[in-house]
């Protein structure tokens, strides 16, 4: 059996960390100043109408607090939804919203945010929407959890209050028409 010198070791060892150690600070680095929304975690503060919100400017975030690097004049369409339209585990450039500007060479505007149902999206649109003045409205819906998210949300906030009676009346088309 062959014993390894622990000099000879320590002095590979001395060697290696080093370099590994400073490849993996300027990775890290990269990271925060390329694209730092993709490598933070947002802080959450609270909102009456929603429960939770993303404070705006952490994590990378906009003005609005959405994953974007600025908030828009205007855009050519808006993309609601929820962590599938932020782009949970994927980055700013790997969202769909982004791969769908890309594509079709129009601004979008990702108002996607993780555990929003169809409830939020719409707050979303009524309070900052007109403020992006889209031209479409692309929403993303998850079965798999959207449905019981706009159940819990309508029920848990005073917001929602005329969406809790059996009938909600008459559909106003006008109430949601776009500019273009």
């Amino acid at each position: 059996m062959r014993f390894i010198n622990p000099v000879y070791l320590a002095r590979r060892v001395l060697l290696v960390a080093p370099i590994c150690l400073t490849v993996f600070i300027f990775e890290v680095a990269l990271r925060f100043v390329w694209e730092p929304m993709d490598y933070l975690v947002p802080l959450m503060i609270a909102d009456p109408d929603i429960g939770d919100r993303i404070e705006p400017g952490t994590a990378g975030t906009d003005d609005w607090g959405d994953r974007n690097q600025s908030v828009p004049g205007q855009v050519d369409i808006v993309a609601l939804g929820d962590s599938m339209t932020w782009g949970h585990a994927a980055s700013a450039s790997g969202t769909w919203p982004a791969a769908y500007a890309r594509l079709t060479r129009q601004k979008v505007y990702n108002f996607g945010i993780g555990g929003y149902g169809p409830a939020e999206h719409l707050h979303l649109f009524e309070t900052r929407g007109p403020g992006a003045n889209p031209k479409r409205i692309i929403g993303g819906l998850y079965l798999g959890n959207d449905l019981s998210d706009s159940y819990k949300s309508v029920n848990d906030y005073g917001r929602w209050q005329p969406m809790r009676t059996t009938s909600m009346g008459e559909f106003d088309p006008e109430r949601y028409k776009l500019n273009h």
